[in-house]
């Protein structure tokens, strides 16, 4: 597994890249948990 740094994850969001595409259904899983991990953020 490649590593992960708060250097590339600043160019990702920066330059908006590499773009993920993901199947709906998958999109439509995942967002339950992330909703959740930022409601317990507040």
């Amino acid at each position: 597994m490649k590593m992960n740094t708060l250097e590339k994850a600043y160019n990702a969001l920066l330059n908006m890249e590499p773009e993920l595409t993901l199947p709906e259904s998958i999109r439509k899983r995942a967002e339950l948990p992330i909703l959740r991990v930022l409601e317990l953020s507040k």
